[in-house]
C-alpha cells in the first residue's frame, strides 16, 4: 500500500488516488445540485433576493435578521423539492450516482 501511496499519480488503488476520485465526484455532485436547485424559478428567486440583501447592507446586516432570512429561504427551497416532481426526482437521481461510485 505505501509504495501505491507514494506512486499516488500511477496507480489508481493508491489511497490519494481513491480520494481525489472521491472529491472529483463529490465536487461534481455539489455542482450538479447547484445547478438544478438554482434552475427553479422560486429557489433562484429566494437566493436572489438574499445575495441583494447581503449586498445592500454588508456588516451592518442584523445578524438575526439574516439567518430568519435562510430559515425562510430553506423552506421554500424544501417546498419548491415538494412540489416540484422533477427536482425531487433529479435531486434523488444525483444522490444515487454518488453512491454507486462510492
Amino acid at each position: 500500500q505505501n509504495l501505491r501511496d507514494g506512486l499516488s499519480k500511477q496507480y489508481k488503488s493508491s489511497t490519494k488516488s481513491k480520494r481525489r476520485r472521491r472529491e472529483a465526484r463529490s465536487a461534481n455532485l455539489v455542482d450538479n445540485i447547484e445547478e438544478m436547485i438554482q434552475s427553479n424559478k422560486v429557489v433562484s428567486t429566494q437566493i436572489n433576493h438574499l445575495h441583494s440583501y447581503i449586498q445592500e447592507n454588508g456588516d451592518s446586516a442584523s445578524e438575526a435578521f439574516v439567518v430568519q432570512l435562510f430559515v425562510q429561504a430553506n423552506l421554500q427551497i424544501l417546498e419548491a423539492f415538494k412540489q416540484d416532481a422533477t427536482l425531487l426526482s433529479k435531486f434523488n437521481e444525483a444522490e444515487r450516482k454518488l453512491k454507486a461510485c462510492s
